[in-house]
């Protein structure tokens, strides 16, 4: 008999965590599901959804630790996925998904809807820059519309 399948569920902050565990037994009933939690988050919530709860070290990791996202990485590769989930389609959980060195990767979305994630890792870090800049540019065209224009006194 072959080994179950193996499914990463990646929590981010959002309505539809338990949907995304429900969803994954419902479609996969044998696999060995595991949940990736926050520090703190309530485990007896996820019962029978998932087979095994893996809590990070931290409750959030910005762009910069390096260090932290390695370790959150190590842990994540140690599982030796077939599947990870990510709930949000967006460029960081797309690159920890890239690196996560599961075959399949996808994202749940908030309508239920299982979709794959296939982008590579450079065409990701581009659209990144590219709607950063795009960001900026907007925040300093608005900046300057309202500190530019001069403000009439009405009488």
């Amino acid at each position: 008999m072959p080994d179950p399948k193996r499914i990463c569920a990646f929590y981010s902050r959002g309505p539809h965590f338990m949907r995304l565990l429900a969803f994954l037994r419902e479609r996969e009933p044998q696999a060995h599901i595991t949940a990736v939690v926050p520090p703190g988050y309530p485990k007896a919530l996820l019962g029978n959804r998932a087979d095994a709860v893996i809590e990070t070290a931290k409750a959030q990791y910005a762009a910069r630790d390096l260090a932290g996202i390695r370790d959150l990485l190590r842990t994540i590769r140690a599982g030796r996925f077939d599947e990870f989930v990510v709930m949000f389609d967006s460029p960081r959980l797309r690159l920890l998904a890239a690196f996560t060195g599961a075959a399949r990767r996808s994202v749940f979305t908030v309508d239920g809807r299982c979709l794959p994630l296939t982008v590579s890792p450079v065409a990701v870090l581009v659209s990144w820059l590219y709607r950063s800049l795009r960001g900026r540019l907007t925040f300093a065209y608005i900046y300057c519309v309202v500190h530019g224009r001069p403000v009439e006194r009405r009488k």
